[in-house]
């Protein structure tokens, strides 16, 4: 069996690579396997975006768990996210696994900016009424009862 391992080079600020030192230095590992560790955690993580074979709703539990992080991180924008979630069904809002344009912006939003979110949720559902700090949280289960707890195969035999 041919050991296919490559050595590849990453840029740490110094805070981060402080925060390595240290995480390593608490757990009794090397650096270098803490390194290797978060990476794997983090694919794993994202998994689903690595199989085009999950669109639009399929991946929404995985954007619930590491999707504000990324859009933060990779500073996506709005069509970026559609384009990501929805690939080729853009615009197809029938399709079956479709994640609502409306949806991905405000989730989008919802990284950058919590009191924008909890304004707009309020303008749309008038009588919420939803307080500072509560905004994300809603919105985290608008989409998860919308998206992974319905049953879109209904009327299938």
């Amino acid at each position: 069996m041919q050991n296919n391992k490559r050595n590849t080079s990453v840029r740490l600020n110094a805070n981060d690579r402080v925060k390595v030192e240290g995480v390593a230095r608490r757990l009794n590992v090397s650096e270098s396997n803490l390194i290797r560790f978060c990476i794997k955690n983090t694919l794993n993580r994202m998994a689903p975006l690595d199989d085009h074979s999950y669109v639009g709703a399929d991946l929404v539990p995985a954007l619930l768990d590491i999707g504000q992080d990324m859009t933060r991180y990779f500073e996506l924008n709005s069509l970026q996210m559609r384009t990501i979630v929805n690939g080729d069904s853009v615009g197809s809002e029938d399709a079956d696994s479709y994640v609502s344009g409306a949806d991905l912006d405000l989730f989008t939003l919802a990284a950058w900016n919590e009191n924008s979110v909890l304004h707009r949720l309020n303008e749309m559902a008038g009588e919420l009424q939803l307080e500072v700090g509560t905004a994300s949280v809603f919105l985290h289960n608008y989409l998860f009862e919308k998206y992974v707890l319905v049953d879109r195969r209904c009327g299938e035999d």
